[in-house]
């Protein structure tokens, strides 16, 4: 079901066009407001790190709550998990090729292909447990 956006997005997009993570232990990457291109570098077979995508929208109540905790989380000094916020309202075409029908949604991704992914708001403890989950 998750399989064929992620496959479309990582195909979609010359290879040189296309950002490659390292593949040695380096800080996380909490990059903002993502948009295509960030999403593709992050969905490429090669990326060995768990990312998390986190589609939000500004008038999103729970969002508001839920991205401050995933930041807070996942340490800038991750060597195992990135985070990726996207704005629905922005990237309608990404939403809709994710099938998010309710914000927040966050899903997990490593090596282009889904882990997990919840909906709704999660408090620190939650999350944590989330990410335990998703790295066994």
């Amino acid at each position: 079901m998750l399989r064929t956006p992620l496959a479309r997005l990582a195909r979609s997009a010359p290879s040189s066009t296309l950002r490659a993570f390292s593949s040695t232990p380096s800080a996380s990457k909490h990059i903002l407001n993502a948009g295509p291109d960030e999403l593709r570098a992050a969905l490429l077979p090669e990326n060995e790190r768990l990312t998390l995508i986190d589609f939000y929208a500004e008038w999103c109540g729970p969002c508001k709550v839920l991205t401050p905790a995933l930041k807070s989380v996942i340490p800038d000094d991750s060597t195992t998990v990135d985070l990726l916020t996207i704005d629905t309202d922005a990237q309608q075409e990404l939403a809709a090729a994710f099938k998010v029908a309710a914000l927040p949604t966050v899903l997990a991704v490593r090596a282009g292909k889904p882990v997990s992914k919840f909906v709704g708001a999660r408090s620190p403890a939650q999350i944590k447990a989330f990410l335990e989950e998703c790295q066994a």
